[in-house]
């Protein structure tokens, strides 16, 4: 009886002294979102965006652990006409690969114009534009010494070209 009473209080004590509250003086952005600014961020295209223009400038906003990266990486990937492209990865094509954005461009790139200290790589070498009314993955990874964050977004390209005369 003895020891039960006394695994009561360790019990007590234990789950009294382990339990910390969250709120500890950190409030949410002005968004609302209390971990906006420890994820990387789509700013062009947003995520699910419609409509996309075919030769899109890729912006990002990075997280402030990582507003100094020591690397910055950039995948595209097509998808196809999938209902939901979230659900369709395994359909997925890596059609670009972008390094070294870290020191020239480590929030925005124009794949079909990248910094001369990038270095491209993939299918997209190859191409005018992206293709019409199809969606798209684009993932970008950074790491700083700080610490390290990767986040992927969506995208469908609309029907009409990106230039006059310009060729998929």
């Amino acid at each position: 009886m003895v020891r039960a009473g006394l695994a009561l209080v360790i019990v007590s004590v234990v789950v009294a002294s382990g339990c910390k509250s969250d709120s500890g003086g950190a409030t949410a952005p002005a968004g609302g979102d209390p971990f906006a600014d420890r994820r990387i961020q789509a700013v062009e295209p947003r995520d699910m965006t419609q409509e996309a223009a075919r030769k899109p400038a890729f912006k990002w906003r990075l997280p402030a652990a990582l507003r100094s990266p020591n690397i910055v990486t950039f995948k595209l990937f097509e998808i196809g006409l999938a209902e939901d492209p979230r659900k369709a990865t395994t359909e997925a094509r890596q059609i670009a690969l972008v390094t070294g954005l870290a020191g020239e461009s480590p929030t925005e790139l124009d794949p079909f114009k990248p910094p001369s200290s990038a270095v491209l790589t993939g299918e997209i070498r190859d191409m005018q534009q992206l293709a019409p009314n199809t969606w798209y993955c684009w993932k970008v990874r950074a790491l700083s010494d700080l610490g390290s964050a990767e986040a992927g977004f969506y995208f469908r390209t609309r029907t009409d070209d990106a230039a006059p005369g310009a060729k998929p």
